[in-house]
């Protein structure tokens, strides 16, 4: 992984998190504790951490990163040495999921994904070394991150389509799995990209395993209210001068019972496995109010 936020300031840090309206929650979450594990000790850890959950606040791994900054400045550790750690883990994590996704792929598959996840690109690029397989992308509007994940699937040699966001459950017909990631898991669902929660729905329909993959790095404090329906500049959607109303949200919530199984690092979960996680999983008391 290339760490592009260098070091500067922890506020620089969070700047370039909030700006970031491509890159999934697992990949941002790498950025910014490598960014921070570079930085000096950070006197109000409780500033920086409201402040990053405020940049990016429907990606569970920075709430999480925020939450694990304050629980071990209780116990008299850095916050570089915090940061560090948790890089660590991601990197563990992450290896874990991929090694686990790969073997749900078989040679001839077809799968179809959205969005962009860094963990699902690098199972895709692993288990395309071992068998032969298709992608089906969308474009993922309003950022086309869609474009950047087909792209590079494309690049690593691997047969891959894009089709218009409209077209996705279409060519559900066509497809073996639906493949994910997902920036939060809580006890609502799972939060990624607009356009998910249909899907699932319609692969349900037509009898099609829906796979996702995310460590436990995405699983939401219990008193965490996640807010999926964030409005974002309409003007990436419209900019000119008809009188209508634009709403451009980037994220909504799948029930868990539209999800077969779930990849986390310590194995495949369903559904009654992830809400026995969540359920032990709570919120630095700083982080409350």
């Amino acid at each position: 992984i290339l760490y592009i936020m260098t070091p500067g300031t922890w506020e620089s840090v969070v700047d370039r998190l909030r700006k970031d309206n491509i890159h999934g929650a697992a990949y941002l979450a790498k950025q910014a504790s490598g960014a921070l594990a570079s930085l000096p000790e950070v006197e109000d850890v409780a500033n920086l951490a409201r402040a990053l959950i405020g940049a990016q606040p429907a990606m569970a791994p920075i709430v999480n990163l925020a939450n694990t900054l304050l629980y071990e400045h209780e116990k008299g550790e850095s916050t570089s040495k915090t940061a560090q750690h948790y890089r660590e883990f991601l990197d563990y994590s992450f290896e874990r999921v991929v090694a686990l996704g790969e073997h749900r792929i078989r040679h001839g598959m077809n799968v179809l994904t959205l969005s962009y996840s860094s963990t699902v690109l690098e199972m895709l690029r692993t288990a395309h070394g071992k068998k032969h397989f298709n992608v089906v992308c969308c474009e993922s509007r309003p950022a086309y991150e869609g474009l950047e994940l087909a792209s590079e699937l494309a690049s690593a040699g691997i047969d891959t389509t894009v089709v218009a966001d409209a077209a996705l459950v279409n060519e559900l017909q066509q497809a073996d799995i639906v493949l994910m990631g997902a920036d939060a898991i809580s006890s609502s669902g799972i939060v990624n990209k607009i356009g998910t929660r249909g899907v699932a729905i319609a692969a349900a329909s037509y009898a099609i395993p829906v796979y996702v993959l995310c460590g436990s790095e995405k699983l939401v404090p219990i008193e965490y209210e996640l807010e999926t329906r964030v409005e974002r500049d309409p003007r990436e959607l419209y900019d000119g001068k008809a009188l209508f109303n634009v709403k451009n949200y980037y994220f909504e919530s799948t029930p868990l019972s539209y999800i077969d199984v779930i990849a986390t690092e310590s194995g495949w979960k369903r559904e009654s496995d992830i809400r026995d996680m969540l359920r032990t999983h709570h919120l630095h008391t700083d982080l409350l109010t």
